[in-house]
């Protein structure tokens, strides 16, 4: 499997069928000298802590050479490549998040 080359970069903002409000933005291998391909997520919900966080392609030829050091194995997964749609092939991600509650400041 080659690295990840489409050059497009997008990002989209919705909100789920629950109150989770969430974002990603697609970057590409290649942004970061050396990087692998990763989507980055911004994911918020009312009563827990906003998280921030990336998941790398697996099997991209980059994932043992991470400059940055943002490869964890928990966040590797499969991007399943479709036929095409209109002439474009897409891919699809399935992955959980954990979101952890707001903690209770303690009373003095």
């Amino acid at each position: 499997m080659g690295a990840f080359t489409s050059v497009r970069s997008w990002r989209t903002a919705t909100r789920s069928r629950t109150t989770a409000r969430w974002g990603i933005c697609c970057a590409r291998s290649g942004a970061t000298p050396g990087g692998p391909a990763h989507l980055h997520f911004k994911i918020e919900a009312p009563g827990h802590e906003r998280l921030i966080t990336h998941v790398f392609r697996n099997g991209d030829p980059y994932l043992q050479s991470d400059a940055v050091f943002g490869v964890r194995a928990t966040l590797i997964a499969d991007w399943v490549r479709h036929e095409p749609v209109d002439g474009e092939p897409y891919y699809t991600l399935a992955h959980d998040f954990v979101l952890s509650p707001v903690r209770q400041r303690a009373s003095t």
